[in-house]
């Protein structure tokens, strides 16, 4: 192939490029011109295909997405009634899209002086940290709502799963599955101010993959369940019965009612925290009186 002829080709494809709009420009464009339409029809009937999605055929639009992360909070784009649409639709925003519009919420709600304002970026908010988000039959993991009745549902259940990070004193919920005969897992957060030192009504566990074999297990062996079934009694009985604690209780207190003024002397930091809670008022006066004047 002559050198001319290479030439004549790296012309022609260089040609072709500068024609040819790039992918990425169409994209920009076609955003940018999106944002200037008003779509607040379309997005009606959008949503409104969306509430009936498990009934009819419905198509996911990322311009009309797009349009109501946008302008969910524009009181001139979305009237009262499209916004109250499309909050159940807001709940289903993951990922980049959710956290960005949540910060906006953020911002409006402590930037603005409006009640409008703020009452809708706290309505979307709402949406955007409901737990149902997390709902993911694909992956089988089910958020079915909240209990009616929390006895009925732990009773039925085999085993109650915790795998709680946060937290601060008695689990609820942990106290209820001895209470109802219900073995459980949950992670040393969980646990904490509960057991003593008593074996555990199941498992406690924090490597995720170790608490997955642990729950599995637990369910599946009959010997290991009854077991478990029988500590959370020995827990309750040893722990939570309240006439193992009373009398002594009483007493306590009817010590320190009858030494009270030694008691406050020594407690230090009690004395603290009532001196600042007195002397908050008493500042407050001072700049009311000043304010008056």
């Amino acid at each position: 192939m002559s050198s001319e002829t290479q030439k004549a080709k790296k012309a022609r494809k260089s040609a072709r490029k500068k024609n040819t709009p790039k992918e990425k420009d169409v994209k920009v464009e076609s955003v940018t011109y999106e944002k200037r339409r008003d779509f607040s029809t379309d997005l009606h009937d959008y949503l409104e295909g969306w509430k009936d999605r498990d009934r009819f055929p419905w198509k996911f639009n990322k311009v009309l997405q797009s349009y109501s992360i946008d302008n969910c909070l524009d009181g001139e784009r979305i009237d009262e009634d499209l916004f109250r649409s499309m909050l159940p639709y807001i709940s289903s925003i993951i990922g980049v899209a959710s956290e960005r519009l949540l910060t906006r919420c953020k911002d409006i709600a402590t930037a603005t002086d409006e009640v409008d304002d703020k009452v809708h970026a706290k309505a979307v908010a709402k949406e955007l940290l409901k737990p149902t988000k997390l709902h993911n039959p694909n992956e089988n993991f089910l958020i079915m709502g909240r209990a009616a009745d929390a006895k009925e549902v732990i009773s039925d259940a085999k085993v109650l799963l915790a795998p709680l990070r946060f937290g601060a004193g008695i689990k609820g919920k942990l106290l209820e599955a001895m209470q109802f005969g219900t073995p459980s897992g949950t992670t040393p957060v969980g646990a904490e101010s509960m057991k003593g030192n008593y074996p555990w009504n199941g498992f406690i566990e924090s490597n995720p993959e170790w608490f997955a074999s642990k729950a599995i297990a637990l369910y599946n062996n009959e010997s290991l369940w009854k077991e478990a079934q029988k500590n959370g009694v020995t827990i309750l009985n040893s722990r939570f019965l309240k006439e193992s604690f009373a009398q002594n209780f009483i007493a306590h207190l009817e010590t320190i009612y009858s030494q009270l003024e030694q008691h406050r002397k020594a407690n230090f930091l009690g004395g603290l925290l009532q001196h600042h809670t007195l002397a908050s008022s008493k500042y407050l006066s001072l700049w009311i009186e000043e304010k008056n004047k």
